[in-house]
């Protein structure tokens, strides 16, 4: 690709209005070439993912995860499969709260495969009925979608005035634990979100009273039509604590944080208040500077103060957002001004 072509300023929208497969298959349709590019190049798949499926243990266990998914969430498999055969990183986070006014800010990191694939998705889902947990007959809502993924994963909104942004966390369990243990995908979990109506409807979600989710999540979370000056709220989410074996806790392990007027919280790539293992990887080291940084900069008190501080790139001498080489990682910024 040629180097004016690198990073484009351009994301696409789609508008759809139908069933779970139907907008699957709209989404797949529309941007297939953006998900097959996206999925060949993408090195993490393709070299470690597929290379673990053809053993046979793995194998089985993505079949048992599967059959229990679609059991659970059929609607959402719909989804994924309407897309197309082909189907089936750190983010940074800043909330702001003034008298009547939140400002939610957040920026993305992702492989650098995902450079002018991003897309936006606002659908209209209508069912003659509610499928599966969490089902809804009828949402609507507006996401910001990476190729093959299922919206809800990054930053979304939907029509009961919910507006939310997600940031991955790993977690220290072992992969074994990972991959064998039924726990649920977090994309489903945040697809779930979607339907949200209130902030007790996104802890049931996120605790998911059965199973718990498969790795750590922060939710950033904003109930615009919610009675009185809307609020903050900040839920950290980790996998079920591993006990011994065949007595394993059925649910995730929560912390929720609600923001008063004046105050403000930042939030990259780690656990600020649970105590959950978390992996000792590049996420968290990058966090861990991150929130450093973070540190020595001005109280934030507006929507230009977060754009610049989410916005500060790497040849500053502190820096927040970062522009690196291929080999490396893309990031991106969006805000949502409240």
């Amino acid at each position: 690709m040629s180097e004016e072509l690198r990073r484009r300023t351009c994301i696409p929208i789609l508008y759809t209005r139908g069933t779970h497969y139907e907008v699957g298959y709209d989404i797949g349709h529309t941007f297939r070439n953006l998900i097959e590019s996206s999925l060949s190049n993408n090195v993490h798949l393709n070299t470690i993912l597929v290379h673990k499926y053809e053993s046979e243990k793995v194998r089985h266990a993505y079949e048992d995860i599967l059959e229990y998914l679609e059991h659970d969430y059929p609607q959402f498999i719909d989804e994924l499969k309407g897309s197309g055969p082909e189907v089936l990183l750190a983010l940074r986070a800043f909330a702001v709260t003034k008298k009547n006014k939140v400002i939610l800010g957040h920026s993305i990191d992702y492989f650098p495969d995902a450079i002018n694939h991003t897309y936006m998705v606002s659908a209209h889902i209508m069912e003659a009925k509610a499928r599966g947990k969490w089902g809804c007959a009828e949402e609507k809502f507006t996401a910001m979608c990476l190729p093959g993924m299922l919206p809800g994963f990054y930053m979304s909104y939907n029509h009961h005035g919910f507006v939310y942004t997600v940031n991955t966390i790993s977690s220290d369990d072992p992969p074994a634990k990972k991959v064998f243990s039924l726990r649920t995908p977090r994309h489903f979990l945040c697809r779930a979100l979607l339907t949200c109506r209130s902030m007790f409807d996104a802890t049931e979600i996120l605790q998911d009273e059965g199973h718990g989710i498969s790795d750590g999540l922060s939710v950033n979370m904003i109930f615009c039509r919610q009675e009185g000056s809307p609020l903050f709220h900040n839920a950290e989410v980790a996998p079920p604590p591993s006990t011994k074996v065949g007595n394993e806790a059925n649910e995730s392990i929560m912390s929720v944080l609600t923001l008063s007027s004046g105050e403000y919280l930042t939030h990259c790539n780690k656990f600020l208040r649970l105590s959950a293992p978390q992996s000792d990887q590049l996420p968290l080291w990058s966090s861990n500077h991150r929130h450093e940084v973070l540190k020595t900069l001005p109280r934030v008190e507006s929507v230009s103060n977060v754009v610049a501080i989410l916005g500060r790139p790497n040849g500053c001498d502190v820096f927040v957002f970062s522009v690196m080489e291929v080999e490396e990682m893309m990031h991106g910024l969006l805000l949502w001004g409240l």
